[in-house]
């Protein structure tokens, strides 16, 4: 799914949501990171502080479709699902839709980068 083939969400709002105001300067310091990988041992420390960030965003964006499919059926999010950032309703399916696409946007970031 692109950025802008959303029904449920405007691309600005997808530009503005927290989770991917924060990754920004992460994605930074990354590039920063691989562009100063000189040696074997710098390579393997920024691969697996990539691999790190991205295990954590397939983390939450697994968890958070989960909560879909689950608020989709009527129950409740599970207790361990991510709190959505965006401000948007809780009981909203679609809530959790565009916090899984969030996560499934700077998941696509992160690898961009590796």
């Amino acid at each position: 799914m692109g950025l802008f083939d959303a029904d449920y969400y405007d691309p600005d709002e997808m530009l503005a949501h927290p989770r991917h105001q924060d990754m920004q300067p992460v994605l930074v310091t990354l590039i920063e990171q691989l562009r100063d990988c000189t040696t074997e041992e710098a390579g393997v420390a920024f691969q697996r502080d990539l691999l790190a960030r991205l295990l954590e965003v397939e983390k939450d964006r697994k968890e958070l479709k989960r909560a879909a499919d689950r608020v989709r059926k009527g129950k409740s999010p599970q207790p361990e699902a991510p709190e959505p950032r965006s401000g948007r309703g809780l009981g909203d399916m679609e809530t959790w839709r565009f916090e899984h696409d969030v996560c499934d946007r700077l998941a696509r970031q992160l690898r961009s980068v590796g």
